[in-house]
C-alpha cells in the first residue's frame, strides 16, 4: 500500500537462497506441491497488481551447501536421470563426490573432468525449477515480469542468468565485494536481447583491523555513484539496497546498510540516489533498447566450470579492463552456451581458453566462415573434459604446445619490430596453463578461413601481470577488424577512468567511473556525434552524460561539475 501510494514499483521476493520449505530433501528437486501451494496462496492474491514483479529466489545457491557448487546425496536419482538424457554411454558416471571437484584433484587419482559436467547439471535441474514456478505464476493468473536475483557469484561459477535468461523477463546481477570490478559483473549478466537490471548495489559495512568503520558515509557515496554510473554501462541502472536501515537486522555485517538512517536522518548516499534519479526523469524517453557494441568477449564455459575457475574470472576481468579503460572500446561478454545469440559483431575475442567444448569451437569458425574477425590467445587443445585434441592441423597451422613454467615471454605485433612483454606470475606457472610457439615464429598469425580471418596469438596474454600488451594485442585486432575508435581523446585519460559509451536508439549514455585517488580531467569527443565532453570527474566519483544520438546535445547530466546536484555544465 505504502508503494502504490508513492507510485513505487515493488519486486516481490518469494524465496531466498534456497526454496526451503520443509527443512528436507534436495530443495529443488523435492517439496514441489509444497512449494507451489506457497508460490499460487501469494500470486492468487495480488495476481493484478500492475507495478508488482517477481523475483523468484535471491541470490540463489544449487543446495544446502550457501554458494557453493558441490553435490549433496539426494540429487543421485536426478544426476542419473541427467546423465542418461545428456551424456553418451560411455561418459556416465556415478554422482561426483566433493573431493572429485576439489582444487589439486588430479594429484589423488580422481576425476576433476566431472567439474564440468555438475555445474551443467546444477543449471538444467535449476531452470527446471524456475519453469515450474513461472507456471504456477502464470496459472493464477499473473502476466507480471518475472526474475531471479543473482549476485556477482552466478556468472563466477553458480546458477547463471546464460542458462535461466530465456525463462525471465530481466537479467539481474548484485555489485557489492569486488567493487573494481563491477564493469565485468554487469557485463556478464547482461544477455543477448534481455534488460539487465543490477537489482542490488550499496556499501556493506567494511572494517580495519582493529574493528573500526574502514570508510565515512562521504566515501560510501562515492562508492555507490561509481556503481550507480556503471549500472548503465549495457544495463538497465541499479537499485541501492536498501533505502531505509533496518535497525532491527541481527546481522552487523549488513545492520548499516541504508540510504535513510533509523532516526530519519540522511547519509550522503541519499543526496546521490535523487540525483541520478533526477537524472534519469529528465529524457526517460531515451531510455529504449541497446545497440550490441561491434565487440563481442566469448567466455569458455568449459574453463570457467573447471577447479581453474579463480585464475578464469580473474583473466575475464583484465580482458574487459584492457578493452574498456586503456582501448576505450565498449564491448559486451557471452557465455559459450549462448553462441547462438552470437550474431554478427565485426571482431569476436576467445581470451585464454585452454578448454572449448567441440560445439562451441564449431559456431566460432562458423562465425569467420561467416565473414567474422576472430582474436584467439593462446592455445584451445583440451575439450570440457581437459582432453587433448588438435584444433590446429584442420587450419594449416603448425605449433608446438608447452606449459607455462617460468615468468617472462614476449609478444611482438605484425608489422612492428618492438617485443610487448608478458609476464606470468607464479599462480600461472605452478597450473596448468598452456602457451603455442608457430612454427614460422609469428607470435600473432593470421589465418583466413572462409570469408573471414582468425588472428591467433600464441601466447594467453590475459593471463600476465598487467594490462599494456593485452590492449596492445587488443587494440591491434579492432584495427584489423575495421573497428573505428569509439571516442577520440583529446587529452589523455587516466587508465583508472572510465568512460563507456552504451548507444540507445536516440541517445548515446556515458558511464564514467573514477577509480582513481585524484580528480581527474575528461576531455574527449564522442565518435557517432562529435560532442565534446570536458569536466573535471572527481576522485573515486561516478558520472552520466546523455546526449542526442544525432546532434550530440547534451539531454541530461550528473556528476560533471563533482557536485550531487543532477544538472551540471559540460564545457
Amino acid at each position: 500500500m505504502t508503494a502504490r501510494k508513492y507510485n513505487l514499483p515493488v519486486q516481490f521476493n518469494l524465496f531466498a537462497f534456497i526454496p526451503d520449505l520443509t527443512g528436507h530433501g534436495q530443495p529443488y528437486l523435492a517439496q514441489r506441491a509444497e512449494q507451489g501451494r506457497f508460490v499460487s496462496s501469494i500470486v492468487g492474491r495480488f495476481h493484478d497488481v500492475p507495478f508488482l514483479a517477481w523475483d523468484l529466489i535471491n541470490e540463489p545457491s544449487p543446495n544446502r551447501n550457501l554458494w557453493r557448487t558441490v553435490p549433496v546425496p539426494d540429487e543421485r536419482p536426478a544426476w542419473s536421470a541427467w546423465t542418461l538424457q545428456n551424456l553418451p554411454e560411455d561418459r556416465r558416471y556415478k554422482l561426483p563426490t566433493v573431493s572429485e571437484l576439489a582444487a589439486g584433484a588430479a594429484h589423488t587419482g580422481l576425476e576433476p573432468p566431472h567439474f564440468y559436467d555438475y555445474r551443467c547439471f546444477t543449471q538444467s535441474y535449476f531452470r527446471d525449477w524456475l519453469d515450474r514456478q513461472r507456471k504456477t505464476i502464470h496459472d493464477a493468473g499473473s502476466q507480471q515480469l518475472i526474475t531471479v536475483g543473482q549476485d556477482e557469484g552466478g556468472v563466477a561459477g553458480r546458477l547463471s542468468p546464460a542458462f535461466f535468461s530465456p525463462d525471465v523477463s530481466f537479467t539481474t546481477t548484485h555489485t557489492w565485494w569486488d567493487f573494481d570490478s563491477i564493469l565485468w559483473a554487469g557485463l556478464m549478466a547482461k544477455m543477448p536481447g534481455e534488460p539487465m537490471l543490477v537489482q542490488e548495489t550499496g556499501e556493506q559495512r567494511r572494517l580495519t583491523m582493529d574493528g573500526q568503520l574502514r570508510l565515512t558515509a562521504e566515501e560510501e557515496s562515492w562508492q555507490l555513484s561509481r556503481k550507480l554510473a556503471v549500472s548503465f554501462a549495457q544495463g538497465a541502472g541499479g537499485i541501492e539496497w536498501v533505502w531505509n536501515v533496518n535497525s532491527m537486522m541481527s546481522n552487523s555485517q549488513e545492520v548499516t546498510i541504508g540510504a535513510i538512517r533509523p532516526d530519519g536522518t540522511e547519509k550522503p548516499e541519499a543526496r546521490v540516489l535523487g540525483g541520478y534519479a533526477q537524472f534519469t526523469r529528465e529524457h526517460a524517453a531515451s531510455f529504449t533498447s541497446i545497440d550490441p557494441p561491434a565487440i563481442t568477449v566469448v567466455v569458455s564455459q568449459a574453463e570457467l566450470y573447471s577447479s581453474l575457475w579463480d585464475l578464469t574470472v580473474d583473466m575475464q576481468k583484465k580482458a574487459v579492463r584492457a578493452l574498456a579503460y586503456y582501448d576505450r572500446q565498449p564491448l559486451r561478454m557471452l557465455p559459450t552456451n549462448r553462441l547462438a545469440d552470437l550474431g554478427k559483431p565485426k571482431l569476436v575475442i576467445l581470451p585464454g581458453a585452454q578448454a572449448l567444448t567441440d560445439a562451441a569451437w564449431q559456431k566460432l569458425l562458423d562465425y569467420v566462415s561467416a565473414g567474422g574477425c576472430l582474436l584467439i590467445t593462446g592455445p584451445v587443445d583440451h575439450n570440457q573434459y581437459w582432453e587433448k585434441v588438435d584444433r590446429l592441423t584442420p587450419l594449416n597451422v603448425k605449433a608446438t604446445i608447452a606449459p607455462i613454467i617460468v615468468r617472462q615471454s614476449n609478444l611482438t605485433l605484425p608489422g612492428s619490430t618492438q617485443p610487448l612483454p608478458i609476464s606470468y606470475p607464479s599462480v600461472v606457472q605452478t597450473s596448468p596453463i598452456e602457451f603455442m610457439r608457430f612454427e614460422d615464429g609469428n607470435s600473432v598469425k593470421t589465418i583466413h578461413h572462409g570469408a573471414g580471418k582468425i588472428l591467433w596469438a600464441a601466447d594467453p596474454v590475459e593471463f600476465g601481470e598487467g594490462y599494456d600488451t593485452v590492449a596492445a594485442l587488443y587494440a591491434f585486432a579492432a584495427n584489423k577488424a575495421g573497428i573505428p575508435p569509439a571516442l577520440k581523446e583529446n587529452a589523455p585519460l587516466s587508465h583508472g577512468v572510465l568512460a563507456f559509451p552504451t548507444m540507445l536508439k536516440d541517445a548515446v549514455l556515458y558511464s564514467f567511473s573514477n577509480e582513481s585517488l585524484d580528480d581527474q580531467p575528461v576531455d574527449i569527443e564522442d565518435a557517432v556525434n562529435s560532442a565534446r565532453l570536458h569536466f573535471t570527474l572527481p576522485a573515486q566519483r561516478g558520472a552520466l552524460v546523455l546526449l542526442n544520438r544525432k546532434t550530440g546535445k547534451v539531454l541530461a547530466a550528473y556528476g560533471t561539475n563533482g557536485a550531487t546536484e543532477p544538472r551540471a555544465a559540460i564545457q
